[in-house]
């Protein structure tokens, strides 16, 4: 960052900026579910993970009682158990761009 245009650089990459990459578009692709799994595929997955987890079928249970509009919601019933799964994006929603606030992290680089 020493370089004549740093604050121009950090005003870009600030997600909360007004005129920021994020706020302009540029980082669109992350919010963006880029997997998925076909319902008749994910009816049964999400059956067979109930039957073998009481934690998950504990936790469905109380996502359906706390949010009733979640339990008359087929699509959305399929999305959380999908994100129950190995195949879920964890990297969906993060922001690509990092901070260093410690300057001994800076110079140890």
């Amino acid at each position: 960052m020493n370089q004549r245009t740093a604050r121009v650089i950090a005003h870009i990459l600030e997600p909360k900026a007004p005129d920021s990459y994020l706020y302009w578009g540029f980082f669109d692709a992350i919010f963006e579910q880029k997997e998925y799994a076909e319902s008749y595929v994910m009816e049964s997955l999400a059956r067979k993970m109930l039957a073998e987890d009481p934690e998950l079928k504990k936790e469905f249970e109380q996502m359906k009682t706390n949010n009733p509009d979640f339990s008359n919601n087929f699509w959305a019933i399929l999305k959380w158990f999908y994100s129950k799964t190995p195949y879920w994006d964890q990297k969906k929603n993060v922001y690509p761009v990092g901070k260093i606030y410690d300057r001994e992290v800076i110079r140890a680089c």
